[in-house]
């Protein structure tokens, strides 16, 4: 969506999460940064740690293209999910909660999901 002029379009990564520990699926938002303590960079780092980092794939002639790449890359991805709270946040306010991958399990096959049509919309 286009806003008003002064207002950028944050591109970002959702993620759902499936566990036993939740009655419903649950969501995180990922806003690509370079900012330490931010979401982002605890999520890229906990993808290292748990070795699947090494399984996504971030090529591309532009910056779209490799978040395209990046994204399709998770799907399928198995993990066990920590809950995280009160990490220390590059804003004033610490992250109150973050679920994040704690262990990798490999992938798993998944159905396609099915297309979602997009369109932008200018606000006057």
């Amino acid at each position: 969506m286009i806003g008003r002029a002064d207002i950028e379009q944050r591109a970002q990564l959702c993620i759902q999460i499936r566990t036993e520990s939740y009655e419903k699926d649950q969501y995180e938002w990922f806003a690509p940064s370079k900012v330490k303590l931010t979401k982002w960079v605890y999520f890229l780092e906990a993808l290292n740690k748990t070795g699947a980092l090494k399984d996504t794939n971030s090529s591309g002639d532009s910056a779209a293209a490799k978040m395209k790449n990046f994204a399709e890359s998770l799907i399928g991805m198995n993990f066990r999910w920590l809950e995280r709270s009160k990490l220390e946040s590059a804003g004033s306010t610490p992250l109150s909660r973050l679920l994040l991958p704690d262990e990798y399990l490999g992938k798993v096959e998944v159905q396609k999901a099915e297309e979602i049509e997009t369109e932008d919309v200018v606000l006057d």
